[in-house]
C-alpha cells in the first residue's frame, strides 16, 4: 500500500493498526515475489511517511507516547520492535534477511491486535 492509499483509507476511518498490518503484508508479499532486492519497491516501506500509526499520531499531535506501539514498548520511534531490523534489511542486498525481518515486523504488528483488544 502506498501513501496515497493509506491516507485515503485513514480519512474514511479505517483502523491505523490494520492499515499498518496491511502495509507490512504487502511488503512481505512483494519480497516473496521477487528474486533480488533490486526489484523491491521501496515506496511500499517509506518509513513513517507510509505508516498509518505514525500518520494518525502525528496528525492528532499524540506522537509515539499515544501510539499502540509506543504504549506497548514504552519507547519512541518503534524501538524495541522488529521495525529497525526490517527497515535496515530492506536497504541491504540480502533478500532472505529482508524476508525474515519483515515477517517478524508483520507478526509483531499482528500481535498488537490482542493488546488493543485488551485495552
Amino acid at each position: 500500500m502506498y501513501r496515497s492509499e493509506m491516507l485515503y483509507r485513514l480519512a474514511i476511518g479505517e483502523d491505523p493498526l490494520e492499515l499498518s498490518i496491511q502495509k507490512w503484508q504487502d511488503i512481505v508479499d512483494c519480497l516473496d515475489r521477487i528474486t533480488d532486492m533490486s526489484e523491491f519497491d521501496q515506496k511500499l516501506q517509506n518509513g513513517s511517511l507510509n505508516c498509518a500509526l505514525c500518520e494518525r499520531c502525528n496528525l492528532d499531535e499524540l506522537f509515539c507516547d499515544q501510539c499502540i506501539i509506543g504504549i506497548y514498548t514504552d519507547q519512541w520511534d518503534c524501538r524495541g520492535t522488529p521495525f529497525n531490523d526490517a527497515r535496515m534489511s530492506l536497504g541491504s542486498s540480502d533478500i532472505e534477511r529482508a524476508r525474515i525481518a519483515c515477517r517478524s515486523e508483520l507478526e509483531f504488528l499482528k500481535s498488537l491486535r490482542m493488546v488493543k483488544s485488551d485495552a
